[in-house]
């Protein structure tokens, strides 16, 4: 017999059994479906993406159930995190290394395992009507996230009135337009939420350089709060647009680039040419 819940059971046997069972059959050869039949599959696997979406949530929130907080190091004593190692985000009552041990279970960065440990709580806690829905496979999931991400710091009663009045027509409008009316909505009912949003978004705040789709080319970028990065491209554009005035004859792009690049590397160099061009030494 297989074990299950600490017990040998028959239960258990049929637990093993079907988590052991082959994916369903989907509807192959794919050429052989009229095009009805391939637009009701694709509708099929954004309901079955959104099911298991749920599912997923669910099985992290047992997890963490499993992982309380009580046998944690308390602060100040060995074996406690602090600094850069502390919980990127706190589940009240599970323990703070949960996220690091799920990150070894799902094999990805600690970032990503915390950001969804929180997601999921925030379904279970704030919404749960859309992880219900969710689960019946009617709202797919980039619309659930729309409304976890902007409902994530709001009371569970304000998130569950939000709720209520969007979840009947989430499926239809973009994700863009959910996003704007639930924004709006949580700051009619919560302006607090909205502060704490903005505060956790600057501390999430970060450097990065990501490859360029342009040959030997990364582009640096930087999350900044909206009227900072105005300031800072207006900035560049002007610095741009005199370099140009002054007769440089590379594209306006061009020297846009290299102004931002003399921004941040020459301040404290004053023997390098400005804005010169790394290609044309």
């Amino acid at each position: 017999m297989t074990r299950i819940g600490g017990q040998e059971s028959v239960e258990g046997l049929l637990f093993d059994w079907s988590v052991a069972q082959p994916l369903p059959d989907r509807a192959l050869p794919v050429g052989l479906l009229s095009s009805e039949q391939k637009a009701a599959e694709l509708q099929r696997v954004q309901a079955r993406r959104a099911m298991d979406a749920a599912y997923e949530a669910e099985l992290l929130m047992a997890l963490a159930d499993d992982t309380p907080d009580t046998l944690d190091p308390p602060p100040g004593h060995p074996g406690a995190r602090r600094g850069s190692w502390a919980p990127d985000t706190e589940l009240p009552g599970v323990s703070e290394f949960f996220c690091a041990e799920l990150a070894v279970v799902l094999n990805c960065g600690r970032g990503t395992a915390s950001h969804l440990a929180h997601r999921a709580w925030v379904l279970r806690t704030n919404l749960p009507a859309t992880r219900a829905a969710m689960a019946d496979g009617v709202l797919d999931e980039p619309r659930a996230k729309v409304l976890a991400d902007v409902l994530a710091h709001a009371s569970s009663e304000i998130a569950r009135q939000i709720e209520a009045r969007l979840l009947p027509e989430a499926t239809r409008p973009p994700t863009g337009r959910l996003r704007r009316r639930a924004l709006a909505l949580l700051l009619e009912l919560d302006t607090d939420a909205v502060d704490a949003r903005r505060e956790d978004a600057q501390r999430q705040a970060d450097v990065r350089s990501h490859p360029s789709h342009l040959e030997g080319m990364s582009t640096p970028a930087a999350d900044l709060p909206t009227p900072v990065s105005a300031e800072c491209l207006d900035a560049v554009d002007r610095l741009a647009a005199m370099l140009e005035a002054d007769g440089d004859p590379r594209p306006i792009g061009e020297l846009r680039a290299a102004v931002l690049a003399d921004l941040i590397r020459r301040p404290w160099d004053a023997s390098t040419p400005p804005s010169r061009d790394p290609c044309r030494r």
